[in-house]
């Protein structure tokens, strides 16, 4: 968050094939865009970790930044494949309507989507429309408000340019996928801008059954409207219908704690080809930048975020009574209860709507020869909405369950229509954030030492409506906190810094603490405190780039439920720590050679939890203690091959506890390796590239998370146009 207040507004960099003349986008000297491009995969500024355009050598914290020739490189199919590449960020489970973009990073799950230029983003994102991806480590609520102590993930839109250009993309690949992208920008008028992407995709259709087609069309504007104003509005709206949505992999349980998967083939899916899951987003952003002075910068911006899932699916899940055996009929043989797998037809909706209204000031001052000041204040105001809806047959109506050892038994027709489908949940969540912040940031002996602090006061209400009864669930919840954030960073000689940094996050608890199970009060916000430590380089004329850290965080306030004599009481007293190292770099030895790396070490672990003792200790789900990521590319410049490139990287992470109640169900480590063949050519002056390219090359399966599918093997051959 270091250099808070160093120079312009926000930095959206809009790459191209080839590496071209620089792009240039609509700027606001010295505030708004200055967008200057970030040639290959080397990104030397960020946005998210200070809200102001400032280089990465010169914040206290770990932050890797993903550049569009990157996330281009690496055929993201989603927001993971992007920031797996980030040491310490694994796949978080996703739910049934919760989207693409569940991650962990350092041990701990976002617990929220993404941002999207900073202020509430989608649950579903497709790179289409990307710009950048953005990964800031460690607790930050001083700059975002509610958020979990690991980290998040910030990603940057495409924006308008100021000269025309276009580009057509079309990819072919293995199990019917194709993919084709449109992405035209340039001048109106005086002053006035556009950018206009489109997206269709199918997807792989490899599991029995499913298939899913998604779309995505973005539409910005940009309006300099003075020199020292200027205006930016973009809209995005996003959709995918699947039928047989994928399933999760069914898991043998004793007890309700879940011992292994079934072995099951690959393809495997347990819905039905009429079932279905649909979702639509919108996305509205506005955007007003003002220059007053000399010294200060003011950004005013709203933004929308609408999503709406419906999601029908025949799932799976234990058998009522728990018999021990499922009896016999003359059509099949009994079923061990182990391998009775029930069918529940259910049918969940999600509809969500955040609102941000957010201000920024900047002011930056030269303090004669003592240094600089830089001055950073501001205002955000949140309205959230989520209805939760819950339809489902009856129990007592639903079928024979599967037995999961014959297929016969698989019986894919759903026998039920709309109106057996009864309501058993309907709630809708409302709740406001209102958040004033502050920072100063202070540069000493020609800017080699850099300090800063910053405070942030967050106060939050809630209410959660029964609709189907229409009564309350609760009271009204209300939640408060400040979070600070410090840190300073050394310039030891040219091209290495050190730096340390001190913050805080808290998430509200709308939870009423029972005792002998009666309400009591409500519970305080679970909050997370970091430490973090390392240094940065930028060496050989900044061909190499590298951050290294050494970090600690610590999560308290976690709800924990006791029973005695068969009453339930809550207490406050659970904590969670992660503690590790991270390094990452790229590296150009030479023009035509990029090479991006990095390794984590995580040991996220219960540090207390005196509700069950006997997990203290162990390691957070989903958490992997050993994480390596490369990814690089070669272009020849031979004269026989010249044109031609391979890019390539490879992925391993580390074995995960699946289920924290059972110590000895772990997730197998796992190797995803990709590859990429292409050749960069001219016709009739157009810039035009051909590629094959191979993803997962060695067709390995693995669960990211216990809940999580990984994709098979998929080879494409991509083409595309610049114009």
């Amino acid at each position: 968050m270091l250099g808070l207040l160093i120079g312009g507004w926000m930095a959206y960099d809009v790459g191209h094939l080839y590496g071209a003349e620089a792009d240039e986008s609509i700027t606001l000297n010295p505030f708004n865009v200055s967008a200057r491009k970030e040639m290959g995969y080397r990104a030397s500024n960020s946005v998210t970790g200070s809200k102001v355009e400032t280089p990465i050598m010169e914040m206290p914290m770990a932050i890797q930044a993903f550049t569009e020739d990157f996330i281009q490189d690496v055929h993201a199919a989603d927001i993971y494949e992007i920031v797996r590449f980030s040491p310490g960020v694994t796949s978080q489970d996703n739910g049934f309507t919760s989207g693409n973009s569940q991650l962990s990073i350092r041990g701990f799950s976002t617990g929220s989507n993404p941002l999207r230029n900073g202020t509430a983003g989608p649950q579903n994102i497709d790179p289409a429309n990307i710009q950048r991806v953005e990964v800031v480590k460690g607790p930050a609520s001083f700059l975002y408000g509610v958020l979990a102590p690991g980290g998040l993930v910030n990603i940057i839109t495409k924006r308008p340019l100021n000269y025309a250009r276009g580009s057509f993309t079309q990819e072919i690949g293995t199990d019917q996928y194709h993919r084709t992208t449109l992405d035209v920008t340039g001048p109106v008028a005086h002053g006035v801008s556009y950018r206009l992407v489109g997206m269709y995709q199918n997807d792989i259709e490899y599991w029995n059954p499913y298939s899913a087609v998604s779309t995505d069309v973005a539409a910005s504007v940009s309006w300099r409207a003075s020199p020292i104003l200027e205006f930016t509005v973009d809209y995005e709206r996003y959709t995918k219908e699947e039928d047989g949505p994928l399933s999760l992999l069914p898991t043998r349980s004793v007890g309700g704690i879940f011992q292994n998967f079934h072995p099951l083939p690959n393809d495997f899916n347990y819905t039905l080809s009429s079932d279905f899951r649909d979702t639509l987003q919108d996305n509205i952003g506005l955007e007003a930048n003002l220059k007053l002075g000399d010294h200060w910068a003011v950004r005013g911006n709203f933004g929308y975020n609408h999503i709406d899932a419906q999601f029908r699916a025949t799932g799976g899940g234990g058998v009522p009574g728990n018999p021990a055996v499922i009896p016999a009929t003359p059509e099949f043989p009994a079923i061990p209860l182990e391998y009775a797998f029930n069918r529940r037809y259910n049918h969940t909706g999600r509809t969500h709507r955040d609102r941000s209204y957010q201000v920024d000031a900047v002011g930056k001052y030269r303090l004669g020869d003592f240094g600089s000041l830089r001055i950073l204040a501001g205002y955000q105001f949140i309205k959230n909405y989520l209805r939760t809806t819950n339809r489902q047959v009856d129990a007592s109506r639903q079928p024979r369950p599967w037995d999961l050892r014959n297929p016969a038994t698989w019986i894919r027709v759903n026998p039920f229509t709309e109106a057996d489908y009864l309501w058993i949940g309907d709630v809708v969540n409302k709740g406001n954030s209102e958040a004033y912040y502050g920072g100063l940031t202070v540069g000493l002996f020609e800017e080699r030492l850099i300090v800063l602090g910053g405070m942030r006061n967050t106060t939050t209400e809630f209410l959660s409506m029964n609709e189907l009864t229409k009564t309350p669930v609760g009271p009204k919840f209300f939640a408060g906190e400040n979070s600070p954030q410090i840190g300073a960073l050394f310039k030891l000689v040219e091209g290495i810094n050190v730096y340390a940094a001190y913050s805080e996050s808290f998430v509200p608890n709308n939870f009423l603490l029972r005792l002998d199970h009666i309400p009591v009060k409500q519970a305080v916000p679970t909050l997370g405190k970091g430490v973090e430590a390392g240094f940065k380089t930028e060496l050989f004329d900044k061909r190499f780039s590298s951050t290294a850290s050494v970090f600690e965080i610590e999560n308290t306030n976690i709800i924990q439920t006791f029973v005695s004599n068969g009453l339930q009481s809550d207490f406050q007293s659970g904590v969670t720590k992660s503690r590790g190292v991270e390094f990452d770099f790229n590296f150009s030895p030479q023009p035509n050679l990029q090479i991006y790396a990095s390794y984590a070490y995580t040991d996220a672990y219960i540090a207390e939890n005196p509700a069950n003792p006997s997990f203290v200790g162990r390691v957070q789900p989903g958490a992997a203690k050993n994480t390596v990521n490369i990814w690089s590319r070669y272009d020849f410049l031979e004269t026989t091959l010249k044109g031609w490139y391979v890019a390539g990287g490879a992925t391993w992470a580390d074995k995960r506890l699946a289920d924290l109640r059972n110590p000895d169900f772990w997730l197998n480590p796992y190797t995803v390796v990709s590859l990429n063949l292409g050749r960069r050519f001219k016709v009739n002056e157009l810039n035009c590239y051909a590629e094959l390219s191979a993803k997962n090359l060695l067709d390995e399966t693995y669960n990211a998370g216990i809940n999580s599918r990984s994709r098979p093997r998929v080879v494409m051959l991509s083409g595309a146009v610049e114009f």
